[in-house]
């Protein structure tokens, strides 16, 4: 067998865009009523014997595996091939075991943790024409070696993903299912045209120096994203605010990567590992500014004006705008409530009148009386009232008891 080609690739000075180092970002597919990962697992660990994290990648797939024990379609496997890497069907297995786990749950197996950063290449910029030339190949030597392991055929290499892309040239699909298209990264996005594009990912995250005033390695300390104490928040703070000082898109760095070809049930390709990052410093900030670098001494004073002419009655203090308070009635001072309306009535203001005659409150709103009461009628032996009390006319007869 032939010697192994190199793909670490050390940079020049690079522009670098949307880094996610500080802390791990996760994605994860569409649920679609499929349950969640039991154990996530590296996609390309499993199906690369020769990686360290192999074997656990093939036990952590088969925690899931397990997992689904009573689903009637669940494929039965070599277990002891799986075992066996020096076993002729050892891949073959790990690659039905990953296309199982894929199609049964929901969560990618791609949605791991992972930190990542990006870089463009204008074609035409003299300055950047090395790293272009030495990650194509860095990304050309891992496909070489792939096919020299015989875990690629020479096709595969023409229709193989890339994680350094020619904007203009290379296509890829973008979206799944029926929104999936196949463009290249210049008609999806106008502003890659004439540029080379890295996307570089580490699953943890790696080393990364910046450059201090005395011209010497300074590593950044670790984020602490979950402190436990009130010197440890204090801490946290501090370490935050030096990463937001050295860390952010459009800021100037060398970086370390590897190459590494990989197959999948779904495809081949190449992926850039993220392996250490020197910071140089000295990038402009691209797509975000500071509050102090936005608002200045002029704006309060807007401020202060605006609040004085559109808002006299507003007190700092509390952040409430002061009204006046509601007319209040004593409690001891009578009033009346109209049933009908819901009206109150002060007795003193209220001009005089005849008394009205009190309504009794009926299951249906009667109209007022307006006409004067009839004479009183002479007095007639009382009968048995026959009306109950719902107001009806008796319809169940006299011997109902409610």
């Amino acid at each position: 067998m032939s010697k192994e080609l190199s793909t670490l690739v050390k940079t020049g000075v690079v522009q670098v865009g949307w880094p996610r180092l500080y802390e791990a970002q996760s994605f994860k597919a569409d649920k679609n009523g499929k349950p969640d990962l039991v154990q996530e697992f590296d996609e390309n660990a499993l199906l690369d014997d020769a990686d360290r994290g192999h074997a656990d990648s093939v036990n952590d797939a088969l925690k899931n595996y397990d997992a689904a024990e009573d689903d009637p379609k669940r494929p039965e496997l070599d277990m002891d091939a799986l075992e066996d890497v020096s076993n002729p069907a050892h891949l073959k297995n790990a690659m039905l075991l990953l296309k199982y786990v894929k199609s049964h749950f929901s969560t990618t197996v791609a949605g791991k943790p992972s930190y990542s950063l990006t870089v463009l290449f204008d074609k035409d910029d003299p300055s950047q024409a090395r790293n272009i030339k030495m990650l194509r190949e860095g990304q050309s030597n891992a496909m070489k070696n792939a096919v020299a392991k015989k875990t690629w055929m020479k096709a595969t290499i023409q229709t193989a993903s890339r994680a350094m892309q020619d904007c203009d040239t290379d296509v890829q699909t973008y979206g799944t299912g029926d929104n999936a298209k196949q463009m290249t990264a210049a008609q999806k996005y106008p502003e890659r045209a004439n540029h080379w594009y890295l996307n570089a990912k580490a699953k943890r995250r790696p080393d990364i120096y910046y450059l201090s005033e005395a011209n010497k390695f300074v590593k950044l300390p670790d984020p602490i994203l979950m402190p436990e104490s009130d010197e440890e928040r204090e801490q946290a703070l501090q370490i935050e605010e030096l990463w937001n000082k050295w860390v952010y898109s459009g800021q100037n760095a060398m970086l370390g990567v590897t190459f590494k070809a990989w197959t999948s049930p779904a495809g081949a390709g190449v992926s850039c590992h993220l392996e250490a990052v020197f910071i140089i410093g000295g990038g402009v900030r691209l797509g975000g500014y500071s509050f102090g670098e936005i608002f200045g001494d002029e704006d309060l004073q807007a401020a202060a004006e605006w609040l004085k002419k559109n808002a006299p009655d507003f007190d700092p203090e509390t952040g409430k705008v002061g009204h006046a308070e509601p007319a209040m009635m004593d409690d001891d001072e009578d009033s009346e409530v109209d049933e009908t309306t819901g009206e109150i009535t002060d007795p003193e203001l209220a001009p005089a009148s005849e008394p009205k005659p009190v309504k009794k409150r009926r299951t249906t709103r009667a109209k007022k009386q307006l006409a004067p009461a009839p004479e009183p009628e002479p007095a007639v032996p009382e009968t048995p009232d026959t009306e109950d009390a719902d107001g009806d006319d008796g319809w169940f007869g006299g011997d109902v008891i409610w």
